[in-house]
Protein backbone atom coordinates (compact mmCIF):
# COMPACT_ATOMS: atom_id res chain seq x y z
CA UNK A 1 0.00 0.00 0.00
CA UNK A 2 1.07 3.54 -0.69
CA UNK A 3 2.40 5.36 2.36
CA UNK A 4 2.73 8.70 0.54
CA UNK A 5 0.44 9.85 -2.24
CA UNK A 6 1.41 12.67 -4.61
CA UNK A 7 -0.36 13.87 -7.73
CA UNK A 8 1.29 14.45 -11.11
CA UNK A 9 -0.94 16.56 -13.34
CA UNK A 10 -0.34 18.03 -16.78
CA UNK A 11 -2.41 19.91 -19.35
CA UNK A 12 -1.55 20.53 -23.03
CA UNK A 13 -2.72 23.94 -24.21
CA UNK A 14 -3.48 23.43 -27.92
CA UNK A 15 -5.93 20.54 -27.45
CA UNK A 16 -6.76 20.76 -23.74
CA UNK A 17 -5.68 17.14 -23.19
CA UNK A 18 -5.06 16.45 -19.50
CA UNK A 19 -3.53 13.60 -17.57
CA UNK A 20 -3.45 12.86 -13.86
CA UNK A 21 -1.38 10.26 -12.04
CA UNK A 22 -0.69 9.11 -8.51
CA UNK A 23 3.01 8.78 -7.71
CA UNK A 24 4.58 7.57 -4.49
CA UNK A 25 7.43 10.08 -4.40
CA UNK A 26 7.68 13.79 -5.02
CA UNK A 27 10.06 14.98 -7.72
CA UNK A 28 12.42 12.71 -9.63
CA UNK A 29 11.42 9.04 -9.43
CA UNK A 30 11.18 6.43 -12.17
CA UNK A 31 7.40 6.26 -11.92
CA UNK A 32 6.98 10.02 -12.49
CA UNK A 33 9.63 10.07 -15.24
CA UNK A 34 7.91 7.24 -17.13
CA UNK A 35 4.47 8.80 -16.87
CA UNK A 36 5.44 12.34 -17.86
CA UNK A 37 7.65 11.05 -20.68
CA UNK A 38 4.82 8.84 -21.92
CA UNK A 39 2.34 11.72 -21.94
CA UNK A 40 4.75 13.93 -23.91
CA UNK A 41 5.28 11.16 -26.46
CA UNK A 42 1.53 10.54 -26.77
CA UNK A 43 0.84 14.15 -27.79
CA UNK A 44 3.11 13.85 -30.82
CA UNK A 45 4.69 17.34 -30.88
CA UNK A 46 8.21 17.67 -32.32
CA UNK A 47 8.86 20.60 -29.97
CA UNK A 48 7.10 22.02 -26.93
CA UNK A 49 7.41 24.28 -23.89
CA UNK A 50 7.25 22.38 -20.59
CA UNK A 51 6.01 24.93 -18.06
CA UNK A 52 5.44 24.60 -14.31
CA UNK A 53 5.87 26.53 -11.12
CA UNK A 54 9.41 26.89 -9.79
CA UNK A 55 9.26 24.22 -7.09
CA UNK A 56 12.67 22.48 -7.17
CA UNK A 57 11.19 18.95 -7.24
CA UNK A 58 9.08 19.54 -10.37
CA UNK A 59 11.87 21.51 -12.07
CA UNK A 60 14.24 18.59 -11.49
CA UNK A 61 11.66 16.18 -12.92
CA UNK A 62 11.27 18.28 -16.07
CA UNK A 63 15.03 18.46 -16.54
CA UNK A 64 15.32 14.68 -16.24
CA UNK A 65 12.51 14.05 -18.73
CA UNK A 66 14.02 16.54 -21.18
CA UNK A 67 17.25 14.52 -21.16
CA UNK A 68 15.39 11.35 -22.07
CA UNK A 69 13.04 12.67 -24.78
CA UNK A 70 13.96 13.20 -28.48
CA UNK A 71 11.74 16.27 -28.89
CA UNK A 72 13.03 19.83 -28.63
CA UNK A 73 11.81 20.79 -25.14
CA UNK A 74 12.08 24.31 -23.70
CA UNK A 75 11.77 24.48 -19.92
CA UNK A 76 9.88 27.38 -18.41
CA UNK A 77 8.86 28.30 -14.86
CA UNK A 78 6.22 30.78 -13.74
CA UNK A 79 7.28 33.63 -11.41
CA UNK A 80 7.44 32.91 -7.68
CA UNK A 81 4.06 33.33 -5.94
CA UNK A 82 2.36 34.09 -9.26
CA UNK A 83 -0.18 31.30 -9.58
CA UNK A 84 -2.11 33.27 -12.21
CA UNK A 85 0.80 32.71 -14.61
CA UNK A 86 -0.04 29.00 -14.40
CA UNK A 87 -3.77 29.64 -14.81
CA UNK A 88 -4.42 26.95 -17.42
CA UNK A 89 -3.11 24.07 -15.39
CA UNK A 90 -4.61 25.49 -12.15
CA UNK A 91 -8.06 25.39 -13.77
CA UNK A 92 -7.36 21.89 -15.09
CA UNK A 93 -6.39 20.71 -11.61
CA UNK A 94 -9.64 22.00 -10.12
CA UNK A 95 -11.63 20.38 -12.93
CA UNK A 96 -9.95 17.01 -12.46
CA UNK A 97 -10.21 17.17 -8.65
CA UNK A 98 -13.96 17.72 -8.98
CA UNK A 99 -14.24 14.75 -11.34
CA UNK A 100 -12.22 12.57 -8.94
CA UNK A 101 -14.61 13.43 -6.12
CA UNK A 102 -17.64 12.66 -8.31
CA UNK A 103 -16.37 9.24 -9.41
CA UNK A 104 -15.20 8.37 -5.89
CA UNK A 105 -18.56 9.36 -4.34
CA UNK A 106 -20.44 7.37 -6.98
CA UNK A 107 -18.28 4.27 -6.44
CA UNK A 108 -18.64 4.48 -2.66
CA UNK A 109 -22.41 4.78 -3.03
CA UNK A 110 -22.50 1.71 -5.28
CA UNK A 111 -20.31 -0.37 -2.96
CA UNK A 112 -21.59 0.90 0.38
CA UNK A 113 -18.01 1.29 1.67
CA UNK A 114 -15.42 4.06 1.81
CA UNK A 115 -12.57 4.11 -0.74
CA UNK A 116 -9.28 5.34 0.73
CA UNK A 117 -6.28 6.83 -1.04
CA UNK A 118 -4.17 3.74 -0.33
CA UNK A 119 -6.57 1.37 -2.12
CA UNK A 120 -5.09 -0.30 -5.22
CA UNK A 121 -7.96 1.06 -7.33
CA UNK A 122 -7.37 4.70 -6.38
CA UNK A 123 -4.55 5.56 -8.85
CA UNK A 124 -6.71 4.20 -11.68
CA UNK A 125 -9.61 6.35 -10.47
CA UNK A 126 -7.40 9.47 -10.67
CA UNK A 127 -6.24 8.67 -14.21
CA UNK A 128 -9.78 7.78 -15.33
CA UNK A 129 -11.09 11.12 -14.03
CA UNK A 130 -8.80 13.05 -16.39
CA UNK A 131 -9.55 10.65 -19.26
CA UNK A 132 -13.30 11.15 -18.76
CA UNK A 133 -12.96 14.92 -19.10
CA UNK A 134 -10.76 14.57 -22.19
CA UNK A 135 -13.28 12.31 -23.90
CA UNK A 136 -16.61 13.86 -22.96
CA UNK A 137 -16.27 17.53 -21.94
CA UNK A 138 -17.23 19.63 -24.98
CA UNK A 139 -15.47 22.98 -25.38
CA UNK A 140 -16.68 26.22 -26.93
CA UNK A 141 -15.57 24.96 -30.36
CA UNK A 142 -18.00 22.03 -30.08
CA UNK A 143 -15.17 19.51 -29.72
CA UNK A 144 -13.70 17.48 -26.87
CA UNK A 145 -9.99 17.54 -26.06
CA UNK A 146 -9.81 13.94 -27.30
CA UNK A 147 -11.36 14.97 -30.63
CA UNK A 148 -8.90 17.85 -31.05
CA UNK A 149 -6.05 15.43 -30.31
CA UNK A 150 -7.10 12.44 -32.43
CA UNK A 151 -9.28 14.17 -35.00
CA UNK A 152 -12.30 11.99 -34.17
CA UNK A 153 -14.69 11.55 -31.23
CA UNK A 154 -14.20 8.88 -28.58
CA UNK A 155 -16.62 6.07 -29.41
CA UNK A 156 -15.38 3.12 -27.33
CA UNK A 157 -18.04 1.38 -25.24
CA UNK A 158 -17.48 1.99 -21.53
CA UNK A 159 -19.23 1.26 -18.25
CA UNK A 160 -19.11 2.69 -14.74
CA UNK A 161 -15.72 2.86 -13.05
CA UNK A 162 -15.26 0.01 -10.55
CA UNK A 163 -18.05 -2.15 -11.96
CA UNK A 164 -17.58 -5.94 -12.00
CA UNK A 165 -17.62 -7.17 -15.60
CA UNK A 166 -16.78 -10.20 -17.72
CA UNK A 167 -13.70 -9.52 -19.83
CA UNK A 168 -12.30 -11.35 -22.84
CA UNK A 169 -8.92 -12.83 -21.93
CA UNK A 170 -6.00 -11.83 -24.14
CA UNK A 171 -4.47 -14.58 -26.29
CA UNK A 172 -7.48 -16.93 -26.22
CA UNK A 173 -8.34 -16.69 -29.92
CA UNK A 174 -7.78 -20.08 -31.57
CA UNK A 175 -7.38 -21.90 -28.25
CA UNK A 176 -9.41 -24.82 -26.90
CA UNK A 177 -13.02 -23.92 -27.65
CA UNK A 178 -14.18 -25.85 -24.58
CA UNK A 179 -12.31 -23.46 -22.25
CA UNK A 180 -14.05 -20.27 -21.21
CA UNK A 181 -12.55 -17.16 -22.83
CA UNK A 182 -14.21 -14.86 -20.30
CA UNK A 183 -13.09 -13.99 -16.78
CA UNK A 184 -14.53 -11.78 -14.04
CA UNK A 185 -12.73 -8.53 -13.23
CA UNK A 186 -13.17 -4.87 -12.29
CA UNK A 187 -13.51 -2.30 -15.08
CA UNK A 188 -11.08 0.62 -14.54
CA UNK A 189 -10.91 2.52 -17.83
CA UNK A 190 -9.63 2.45 -21.40
CA UNK A 191 -6.11 2.88 -22.81
CA UNK A 192 -6.06 5.78 -25.27
CA UNK A 193 -3.32 4.31 -27.43
CA UNK A 194 -4.96 0.93 -28.10
CA UNK A 195 -8.60 1.17 -27.03
CA UNK A 196 -8.07 -1.80 -24.70
CA UNK A 197 -9.99 -2.00 -21.44
CA UNK A 198 -8.08 -1.81 -18.16
CA UNK A 199 -9.26 -4.62 -15.88
CA UNK A 200 -8.37 -5.04 -12.21
CA UNK A 201 -8.00 -8.50 -10.65
CA UNK A 202 -6.71 -9.97 -7.41
CA UNK A 203 -3.55 -10.97 -9.29
CA UNK A 204 -2.86 -7.59 -10.90
CA UNK A 205 -4.04 -5.37 -13.72
CA UNK A 206 -4.63 -6.80 -17.20
CA UNK A 207 -5.72 -5.49 -20.61
CA UNK A 208 -8.73 -6.81 -22.50
CA UNK A 209 -10.02 -6.29 -26.04
CA UNK A 210 -13.65 -6.52 -24.98
CA UNK A 211 -15.96 -6.80 -21.98
CA UNK A 212 -19.58 -7.65 -21.17
CA UNK A 213 -21.74 -6.27 -18.38
CA UNK A 214 -23.16 -8.80 -15.93
CA UNK A 215 -26.89 -9.30 -16.47
CA UNK A 216 -27.75 -9.45 -12.76
CA UNK A 217 -27.34 -5.86 -11.53
CA UNK A 218 -26.94 -7.06 -7.93
CA UNK A 219 -23.66 -8.76 -8.94
CA UNK A 220 -22.12 -5.72 -10.65
CA UNK A 221 -20.84 -4.14 -7.42
CA UNK A 222 -18.61 -6.07 -5.07
CA UNK A 223 -16.73 -4.28 -2.28
CA UNK A 224 -14.64 -7.35 -1.41
CA UNK A 225 -13.43 -7.62 -5.00
CA UNK A 226 -12.37 -3.96 -4.94
CA UNK A 227 -10.50 -4.42 -1.66
CA UNK A 228 -8.62 -7.45 -3.03
CA UNK A 229 -7.29 -5.74 -6.16
CA UNK A 230 -3.54 -5.81 -6.63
Amino acid sequence: KRQVIKDLMNCETSTGMMSASVVTQKGVCQQAIRRLSSEIGKLGHPELILKSDGEPSIVALKQRVKQERPERIVLEESPVKESQANGGVENAIRHVQGQIRTIKDCLQSRLGVKINGDEAIFPWLVSHAADTINRHHVGQDGKTAYQRWKGKPFRREVTEFGETVLYLKMGTRGKDKLDSRWETGTWMGVKDATGECIIGTSEGTVKARDFKRIADESERWNADRIKQLQ
